[in-house]
């Protein structure tokens, strides 16, 4: 089992290092600074409302598949692009979007989410969402600009490279995203699969730490979720948040104090469980 385990870890640090790289390949691509268009590598969108308009009339020109990373904040063209793949399903394609993980707590998001699954849209959740990004076909890939003189415009990439690096990015991170098969099951069940995991791992005696790189998360994640767990548990600590979500059947009644009694002592830094 330990074995297992080991390579099990081996072939998660191996995939944060290909992720790695593939930040390091967009973060110069997003160096670009062409004032007009770029060549082979794209051009410009300059603004919100023209990065809306191009985000609407790349969804209505794809013929295959669109994907798309939501960050689910209002403030940015990430509703245009939801929007834009409803009625891409709708015309029969492939449509796959990410979401932050937070979204399964929100009764007006899920509500969205409902409507897209409806339509046919495959959704699916992460910890940590990258940053907003449209691939259409596997020719266009739009992305933000990244510059500090224009934070709301955004590039258009039509390099063959370029694009291959946005759908690796998308890849990584569907590979490992939490499904969004049952809308409805997940707003009532009042926890997420990844909160759930990150229960059990803590119940099982696994540090913070421990926790985070198993469930491929920075530790601020695990320790921004578990603190938010504990408030919709009224909980003051660890062990009477882990007592009552076993009582609520978030974790397995078996060993209810042990469980409990580990998730209070994983707070305390340095712990190390060995895998």
């Amino acid at each position: 089992m330990g074995d297992l385990l080991a390579r099990a870890e081996d072939d998660i640090e191996r995939q944060r290092q290909r992720l790695a790289t593939t930040r390091l390949a967009f973060a110069a691509l997003l160096s670009y600074r062409d004032t007009e268009r770029g060549g082979d590598i794209g051009f410009h969108v300059r603004g919100v409302d023209q990065v809306r308009m191009r985000i609407t009339q790349l969804a209505s020109w794809a013929r295959e598949d669109l994907l798309i990373l939501s960050p689910d904040d209002s403030s940015t063209p990430a509703s245009v692009g939801l929007e834009a793949g409803r009625a891409a399903a709708r015309r029969g394609l492939t449509v796959r979007t990410i979401h932050h993980h937070k979204v399964r707590s929100d009764a007006q998001a899920m509500t969205l989410l409902q409507s897209l699954t409806c339509a046919g849209v495959q959704l699916a959740t992460v910890p940590e969402v990258p940053q907003l990004m449209l691939v259409v076909d596997g020719e266009v890939a739009l992305v933000p600009a990244g510059l500090p003189d224009e934070p709301t415009g955004a590039l258009e990439l039509r390099a063959p490279g370029a694009v291959a690096l946005a759908l690796a990015l998308f890849e990584w991170v569907w590979s490992v995203g939490l499904p969004v098969d049952n809308p409805d099951d997940v707003t009532r069940s009042s926890v997420t699969p990844f909160e759930r995991a990150m229960l059990q791992l803590l119940a099982e005696g696994h540090t913070d730490e421990s926790t985070a790189r198993r469930l491929l998360c920075s530790v601020r994640t695990v320790r921004r979720s578990m603190a938010a767990l504990m408030h919709r548990l009224g909980a003051r600590s660890r062990f009477q948040a882990g007592t009552r979500a076993a009582e609520m059947g978030w974790l397995p009644r078996t060993g209810l104090r042990s469980a409990s009694a580990d998730l209070e002592e994983t707070a305390a830094p340095g712990r190390e469980v060995a895998a």
